[in-house]
């Protein structure tokens, strides 16, 4: 087992799939939908986001905080970050 799955193993089983099949866009969705505002996840998906390290799982991720962690003290430059390892 590498520190991947590690990773994608402390999340719900939904956004398990959800990052499994590299449905990255679906992420911000699942937030919106069920209603989740458990900020650790995000923070862990930030962790998985810098391992996996593709454009696409980046973006979502900082879209995440941008738009459903706005309200954390430090989301924007969360979002910048992940904004930035795409540029």
């Amino acid at each position: 087992m590498n520190s991947n799955d590690i990773l994608i193993n402390m999340f719900p089983d939904a956004l398990q799939q959800i990052i499994r099949h590299q449905r990255y866009d679906d992420i911000l969705g699942y937030f919106l939908e069920e209603n989740i505002n458990d900020s650790k996840l995000a923070y862990h998906l930030s962790v998985l986001a810098t391992h996996i390290d593709t454009i696409p799982c980046h973006e979502s991720v900082g879209t995440l905080f941008h738009f459903h962690f706005n309200y954390l003290e430090d989301a924007y430059h969360m979002a910048y970050y992940h904004f930035l390892a795409v540029a």
